[in-house]
Order: C-alpha cells, then structure tokens, then sequence
C-alpha cells in the first residue's frame, strides 16, 4: 500500500504495473498487487532483472557518450515486454477495500512520520 501510495505521487496514472524478481512467480503476490494498485500486473519473463537493468542504463548512457543517442524506449523494448499470459487483473470487490485501507495507511504514515524510534 505503501508504494501505491507513494507512487500516486509521482503519476497521476497507473496503467500498469510490471513486477520483477523472485516474489514475481507468486501469484498470489501478483493478485494483491492487482488489487490495492487497480490495475493489471504483468510479470517479466526475464530473470536477474536488477542487473539487466544496470546494463540497459549502461548501454543507453554508452550511446549518448558516443554521440549516437538511443530512445530510452527503444534500448529497452525487446527486454521489458511482459508476457501477457502471466497477467493478473484486479478484483473489482477487493480495489475497493484496499483503496480505503490505503486512505487509512496513508494517513497513519503522515501522523507517525516524524515520531521518534522506540527501539
């Protein structure tokens, strides 16, 4: 909720959300993503996505040090297409649940934002 939250603030909208990692072979991960975001969640089909990120960051950056400047789009567009047979689409019953419980996190995180540690 904490990251629906906290990127709501950043986008106005969420179209998708594409999930990477180990956790992203669970699917019952996937369906509570589904719901408390309110969008489809795909998974990529790619492992080791942190450190294919770091070399499409690199070969993007190689490029335009090179004077031969790629489309961020473009360097990464055969990489993160997710699979669409591993969709996991929202349950409408349960969006609406958790867009109230993330009313009510978001509003226990700004209460308790600046309280001290107590251990």
């Amino acid at each position: 909720m904490a990251i629906a939250n906290h990127a709501s603030l950043v986008s106005t909208t969420i179209e998708r959300v594409i999930a990477t990692g180990g956790a992203a072979v669970n699917r019952a991960i996937l369906q509570v993503m589904a719901n408390v975001f309110g969008v489809d969640v795909y998974r990529l089909d790619v492992d080791n996505s942190a450190a294919l990120g770091a070399a499409l960051r690199a070969y993007h950056a190689e490029r335009r040090h090179a004077g031969e400047p790629v489309p961020w789009q473009t360097a990464v567009s055969e990489f993160t297409e997710p699979n669409p047979g591993h969709r996991v689409s929202p349950n409408p019953r349960h969006v609406k649940m958790y867009a109230e419980l993330r009313r009510d996190y978001a509003m226990l995180e700004a209460l308790h934002k600046d309280r001290q540690v107590i251990c």
